[in-house]
């Protein structure tokens, strides 16, 4: 199981361990069904040039939803095509209209205050779009009939987004790992399920050590892996190459150390962004109930890599299937 929620037991407990019931969330959902759904939603989006694509989407989160399970009931979805394009336009006008300014100032030789327009718009637009989805989604989203809400407000998210975002850039991407948990507690505690609220608990030190760490594990083996592969590839070209053409291909030299970089990268990328999100889940709480994930670095890069391999196999068309494994 992925994620799990311990609450306490309704049965009197006969021992310490017997006091909380583990429930576990699951999926019931298959890749011919939502393959079903997504070559019919391809089609029509094709002849409307786009438009249903709306519609589409709404009609797979309604599937994704419904297939979701915890402790014997199924999500819902009730969001509509209707709502997301509505959404879309008013994205799309907002936009326009900042693009319009920031073109008449930079028309004018501003292009100083042109560019930092562009950058506040950029991160506003960035936090307006993130508060939005928030709180579409959890209002469209129900369990055993009751909603699940988002009571947090644009102003107060809006500065607190702006304020760490630029503490972020003024350390070089050291604040991040507190720029993640101050804006992870602002909307875990502002959304609740029915009238009870979520928490969440974590740490900005925690997670800065957790990002620090993986900071110095870069630096260190990465660079080393480059230089290993081209002495490797070096070693193994002259011992099975004639020695009257002792010269490596230069691209093959090139290539595979920067595909083992990139590897590298990943691999140090993916366990970062694992252990995160085990400490958001595990640091989260609903009530007096905490959720625990059992997700790990290996399960990640399994589902990651063959994922990869379908979609390319495939020429896309495995889509459906990779989707419900992630969900899965």
């Amino acid at each position: 199981m992925d994620s799990q929620l311990a609450t306490p037991s309704d049965s009197p407990p006969t021992d310490p361990t017997s006091l909380y019931s583990i429930h576990g969330f699951r999926f019931h959902g298959t890749g011919w069904d939502l393959f079903g759904i997504w070559i019919l939603n391809l089609a029509k989006t094709i002849l409307t040039l786009g438009l249903y694509s709306f519609w589409a989407k709404a009609q797979t989160r309604a599937y994704l939803w419904g297939q979701s399970e915890f402790a014997g009931d199924r999500f819902g979805y009730h969001g509509t095509g209707k709502e997301l394009l509505l959404g879309w336009v008013k994205a799309a006008l907002l936009f326009a209209g900042l693009s319009v300014i920031n073109g008449a100032l930079a028309w004018q030789d501003l292009g100083i205050l042109s560019g930092m327009l562009s950058a506040a718009a950029l991160f506003a637009l960035f936090a307006v779009a993130r508060i939005g989805t928030m709180r579409y989604r959890l209002s469209r989203t129900s369990w055993r009939g009751i909603r699940f809400s988002f009571h947090g407000k644009l102003g107060p998210f809006l500065l607190l987004s702006l304020k760490t975002q630029f503490l972020t850039l003024l350390t070089l991407g050291l604040y991040y790992p507190f720029y993640d948990c101050t804006i992870r507690q602002y909307l875990t505690d502002r959304s609740a399920f029915g009238t009870t609220h979520f928490r969440f608990d974590g740490r900005g030190w925690d997670l800065f050590k957790m990002f620090v760490a993986h900071w110095a594990i870069g630096v260190i083996v990465i660079p080393g892996i480059a230089i290993a592969s081209i002495f490797g590839y070096t070693s193994l070209f002259s011992a099975t190459m004639p020695q009257h053409d002792d010269t490596p291909d230069v691209a093959w030299q090139v290539l595979i150390p920067v595909i083992a970089v990139l590897l590298a990268v990943a691999l140090v990328f993916l366990s970062y962004q694992t252990r995160r999100r085990r400490y958001f889940w595990n640091h989260t709480l609903f009530g007096d109930t905490r959720v625990h994930t059992t997700v790990s670095p290996l399960n990640l890069c399994v589902l990651y890599a063959t994922n990869a391999l379908l979609l390319l196999l495939t020429l896309g068309l495995a889509w459906p299937w990779v989707l419900v494994r992630t969900r899965r």
